[in-house]
């Protein structure tokens, strides 16, 4: 049992982990599908609800009028910037070219307090 404990704790030094109280304290405020070009843009705007800045992990998940999954993007809207407590941060990251796109919903999945 020890061996597995340890090794339990061996994982989360070397690749940490997010709690979901980390990801409750950020909000997706606006999400909307722009095209630019051949590229499908997902642009709006995430903000820290809580009292430490840190950065947010989004995925934008894009579906056609059936509702299939069309094409995801997963990624750091600021980089490797916190956000600061109740601020927001803009987004603006491409998806996809697939023209079959009729909905566009984001999610938060991760955060992370940079240093």
């Amino acid at each position: 049992m020890r061996k597995i404990a340890a090794a339990g704790v061996l994982v989360l030094l070397l690749f940490g982990f997010s709690s979901a109280a980390d990801v409750s304290n950020f909000e997706i405020v606006s999400i909307n599908a722009r095209w630019e070009g051949t590229y499908l843009w997902a642009v709006g705007e995430v903000k820290n609800l809580g009292g430490t800045p840190a950065g947010v992990q989004v995925q934008v998940i894009v579906r056609d009028k059936a509702g299939k999954l069309v094409d995801t993007a997963t990624f750091w809207p600021c980089s490797t910037s916190n956000i600061p407590p109740g601020k927001t941060c803009g987004i603006k990251h491409p998806v996809t070219r697939e023209k079959s796109v009729s909905s566009i919903e984001a999610r938060i999945i991760g955060s992370k307090q940079w240093r």
